[in-house]
């Protein structure tokens, strides 16, 4: 999956900590072994960390797509 995708959004990123088993960085270093272009992302929807990077990268994403089209 991590191979097929432009970017990797991991949300509720406030639980993280929750779970001492978790490894972000080992999450990122991971993805990029299958994928050395993927963009990670990580949101918050309660205090709105990370989601306005998350939206101006879709919005330039979403420009050079129809830039191509035309």
């Amino acid at each position: 999956m991590f191979a097929a995708v432009e970017a990797l959004i991991v949300t509720k990123s406030d639980y993280l900590p929750l779970n001492p088993d978790f490894d972000m960085e080992a999450l990122k270093s991971q993805a990029a072994v299958l994928n050395p272009g993927i963009k990670v992302f990580m949101t918050n929807a309660r205090t709105g960390d990370g989601i306005f990077e998350l939206a101006e990268w879709v919005v330039r994403r979403r420009s050079t797509e129809m830039a191509g089209t035309e």
